[in-house]
Order: structure tokens, then sequence, then C-alpha cells
């Protein structure tokens, strides 16, 4: 009785980290089963066509890898034709015999290809990556070895295969990490504006602070089970279609789109929405779209607010300049302003013109302009309080 060797397994789950180490596992697995041949790839299925996105191989075969790919692995390849087999959707163990039919022509001038590059019999695994793809071992014999693959060696690739699985959930875990990894939370949250990462399918995959606070409260817009939604009807359908122009194979990736829902109610929320494609390393595996959108979510009634320390600090005004000016860019007027302080308008207007002096600008206009479209109008602390 054939058994893995724990080394072998070891590797296995090194390739997860280290793709290279493929080929080292892979030519450990010829001599144990008796193979001249030992290849991964990942298929992705096309209609009724399977096209390989990555492969790895034992050394014999990546030397040969030019002979391989002109008479074997290429789109004659009858494995890669979905008409021609059955069985291909399972998940387990691969024969050629199970897959074919005896007077199959096209198998039959494969395996005149296959005796070119001195291949024989075949057994293989097929695993399922979700979306038509697979994750898939191939294993051919040499060509002078006639022998069937044997109970024992099945057997091998049968205890074999739940590391394999385990071993491609560990990488599909890995790759949805590079996502994650690729923006920086700790920053995020800083935001005032919210920011959604969803699947193509609207599964809310990551939120800052902001944007779960607005989920939270908004009358407009929730996360449900896991999905962004929209609490109107005619919203989450404007929602829905939106997603469909991002994610559109037309659609550029950066294309951006804009929208407001609850239009023109005190509760809107305004969407900026875009696509981003992260690139798949030379060893993932997982079927799920490297496709992410993207949303900067607001609600125009909670506009930014600014504290006097972080203007103070960033243009270089007294505390009471600060103040003012913190005051007028949150819609108050040099009479609401000196009410509230105590002073006389005279007062204020004076405090204002050295603002204006000290900014560079020349109406209460300008100024509020500069400080909201400064980096001040954009940060928001961690606990939501204003930045600064």
């Amino acid at each position: 009785m054939l058994t893995v060797p724990s080394d072998m397994l070891l590797d296995v789950y090194g390739c997860v980290d280290e793709p290279q180490r493929w080929g080292k596992w892979l030519d450990a697995l010829c001599p144990a089963l008796g193979v001249r041949s030992a290849i991964v790839p990942v298929l992705d299925q096309d209609g009724l066509r399977l096209h390989q996105r990555w492969c790895a191989r034992d050394s014999l075969s990546a030397t040969h890898a030019d002979l391989h790919d002109r008479f074997v692995n290429n789109d004659r390849n009858p494995r890669m034709n979905l008409q021609l087999m059955s069985q291909w959707r399972q998940c387990g163990i691969l024969r050629d015999r199970d897959r074919f039919a005896p007077d199959c022509r096209e198998y039959a001038n494969f395996r005149d290809r296959l005796s070119v590059v001195g291949l024989g019999l075949a057994v293989g695994l097929r695993i399922p990556l979700g979306n038509g793809s697979a994750f898939a071992l191939m294993l051919h014999r040499p060509l002078t070895d006639s022998r069937p693959f044997t109970n024992g060696e099945e057997g091998f690739l049968r205890d074999l295969m739940p590391h394999l699985q385990q071993m491609l959930r560990l990488a599909a875990r890995r790759e949805g990490g590079v996502i994650t990894r690729a923006i920086d939370g700790s920053i995020l949250d800083q935001l005032r504006a919210g920011v959604i990462i969803c699947d193509t399918d609207r599964r809310v995959e990551w939120l800052n602070e902001s944007a779960q606070q607005l989920l939270q409260q908004s009358p407009c817009m929730e996360e449900r089970n896991g999905f962004l939604r929209c609490k109107d009807n005619t919203d989450d359908r404007r929602l829905s279609s939106l997603f469909c122009r991002i994610n559109s194979t037309d659609t550029q990736p950066e294309r951006r789109f804009s929208s407001a829902f609850r239009m023109g109610d005190v509760d809107a929320v305004h969407v900026l929405a875009f696509s981003l494609v992260f690139d798949r390393g030379p060893m993932s595996v997982s079927g799920a779209s490297s496709r992410r959108t993207v949303l900067i979510v607001s609600e125009p009634r909670r506009g930014a607010i600014f504290s006097p320390e972080g203007i103070s600090d960033l243009l270089g005004l007294t505390p009471a300049e600060a103040t003012l000016a913190a005051a007028l860019c949150s819609g108050h007027s040099l009479q609401d302003y000196a009410d509230h302080r105590g002073i006389s308008v005279g007062t204020a207007r004076v405090q204002l013109k050295r603002i204006l002096a000290k900014t560079d600008t020349h109406r209460q206009a300008d100024l509020v302009r500069q400080i909201c479209w400064s980096v001040l109008g954009y940060g928001l602390s961690a606990n939501g309080s204003p930045a600064g």
C-alpha cells in the first residue's frame, strides 16, 4: 500500500507561499508513482473549451517544455474540449478511458502526439475552484511502460487530494488577503468619506469606519446579509445597474461613475464608483474574479467639521483666527460668529482681513474653498471626530 510521505505534504503546503517549490514536489512525485511527466495546470472554462491559465511542471517536462507545448499542451489537446469528454465536472480521479469514447478520433490522434514526446498512459486529479475553473494534476507513464495505474497508485492520489484541496483553500485565502493588504485600513479609517470594496456581485469585502457608520445610520443604503443594498427598490435597481456598468467588459478600469441615491432627499447618499483589477500572481489558483468595485460614499447633509487646531497648523493662523475660519467653513456668518463669541462684527471683520492676508485670498468664499479643498476636507480621525 502506497502512502504519501510527510515531506511531500510539507512541500504541497509550502507551495502556497513559495510557488517555486512545485517543481521539487513534482520531481518527487514522478518516481513515487512511476511516471515520466507530472504537471499541475489551472484551467478556466470558456463555453465548451478549457484554457490553461497557469501551469507548473516537473524538471524533465520543464526542460522539454517547447516540445510538449508543440505536440501536447495546446488547443488541439482533446482534454481541453468539453464536447469530447464526459465526467470533466467530477472531482477526483481522471482517467482518459472514462473521459473519451473508444472510437474518439481526436483522442487517437492525441495519443500519437503523446508518443512523439515519449509519453504514454495517463492518470490525474481534478479539483473544482468555482466559476468553471479547476486545478488539475496530470501524470503520464513513459511511452515504454504500458502498465495500467494500479489501485494502490490511484489510492495514493486519493489520499493526496484532501491535502491539495486544503492547500488551494489556503492559496485562495492568501490571494484574498492581497486585496486587503493592498489598502491600509488604518489609513483609510481616517477618511471622512466612506470607502466600500465589493466583488462584482455587490458582496461587501471591506469597509472603512466612515462607511460602517453610514450604512448603520443611513435610511437609504445598508449592508444586508453581506451584500450592499439600497432600501428603496428603485434605488436598489439603479445600484445594480451601476455595478453592471462598472464591471462590463467594455468598461475601462479607470472609468469613474457617480450617482445619487434617494435623490433630493435630506438623507441622500452620493456615490463615486470605479473598479480595480488586481493582477493574478504566478500561483493564483482562485477561480474568483480579480476585479473589485470600489465605492466612495458620502451624505451631503453630514458636511465636514473643521477643527480650529487643524486649520491653525495648516495655514499658520492664530487660535482666534482659526476658530473664525472653522466657523465660516461650517456655514456660519460673521454675525453668527460674533454673536457666539461675544464680540462686535467689526472685530470679526478685522480678524477676517488678517486671515485673508495670511492665506493670500481676497474673499471669504475663496478662503472657505481653500480650506474645504485642502487635506482637512478629507480627514477624519479613527473615532469619528474631526481631523486636526
